[in-house]
């Protein structure tokens, strides 16, 4: 009869490392009726606190020691073992409890150049008595950007070949030209070569090579809100065909006439949503002539 609570968390590039000395413990089917679910600020490795609990009174073991115990935690979103280790709870700071044991969990694989987090894991954690518990911990990671490369279908020739990158993007609209903008949640993509690429747009004429990361899933993308209606009615929205990672929104050359007949700022927001994590993250694309 484990239980888990958040001990804390150490912050490379903000360069502070928290611990909470009197967290609150959770056990599912015993204090919380539901699958625990713990979110954690911006940080590139995580301390969890772990008691077990002897009786429906409420009394603990102390757990003086690490024996028996161990951990394994995983990316949600692509099964990947990710590094953690188990050992008692004041070896790794003096202010928690020496009964108790903490969890530690490298999200940044190199924690000392933290360059991707992973931002949503899976802990499962056993003693030798046939006790666990299982948990999902998010990562609220502030690097949430999208990228994107908007290219006029008319003037493919001087597209760009790598991605921008904002939580906001900018699409220039042309008279004479429909437009069309690939959008990545996340991690880059560039042109290359068809036997390096992760997907085409158009199918099969055009190669790109999507970044390598962690928290690799499917999107499912949506529009959340129009500037103008007229905007509605210019933009289409589709996943790449057979690689839902990756969204294309479509804009008809209509969208221009539109643009020169008002003086107020035209924008669109879209939500992607990650299918196995359920983050979702919204960007904004603005219009201009």
């Amino acid at each position: 009869m484990l239980q888990a609570g958040l001990g804390g968390y150490k912050d490379v590039v903000g360069n502070q490392t928290i611990y909470d000395v009197s967290p609150i413990f959770y056990e599912p089917g015993f204090n919380i009726m539901f699958p625990l679910e713990l979110v954690v600020p911006e940080a590139d490795q995580i301390y969890i606190l772990i008691k077990r609990r002897t009786d429906t009174s409420g009394n603990f073991d102390t757990l003086s020691s690490i024996r028996g115990f161990s951990v394994v935690t995983k990316d949600a979103t692509t099964g990947e073992n990710i590094p953690s280790l188990i050992r008692t709870a004041s070896t790794q700071y003096g202010g928690w409890n020496s009964t108790e044991l903490s969890v530690v969990i490298n999200n940044s694989i190199n924690i000392y150049n933290p360059t991707e987090r992973v931002r949503v894991l899976d802990v499962f954690v056993k003693d030798g008595n046939a006790n666990c518990i299982t948990f999902r911990l998010t990562v609220d990671d502030s690097n949430k950007l999208f990228y994107y490369i908007p290219i006029g279908v008319n003037d493919v020739r001087n597209r760009p070949k790598f991605s921008a990158i904002g939580r906001t993007g900018i699409v220039s609209i042309k008279k004479a030209s429909d437009t069309y903008m690939l959008i990545s949640p996340f991690s880059s993509i560039y042109e290359t070569e068809k036997l390096k690429a992760s997907f085409s747009y158009p199918l099969n004429t055009i190669f790109y090579k999507k970044q390598e990361t962690y928290n690799e899933e499917d999107f499912i993308f949506s529009f959340v809100g129009f500037s103008h209606s007229f905007v509605e009615e210019c933009v289409s929205f589709m996943n790449i065909p057979n690689y839902s990672k990756v969204a294309v929104l479509l804009i008809d050359k209509y969208l221009y006439t539109n643009l020169t007949q008002t003086s107020e700022a035209v924008s669109l927001t879209i939500r992607a949503n990650g299918v196995l994590s359920d983050i979702n993250e919204t960007f904004i694309i603005k219009f201009r002539i």
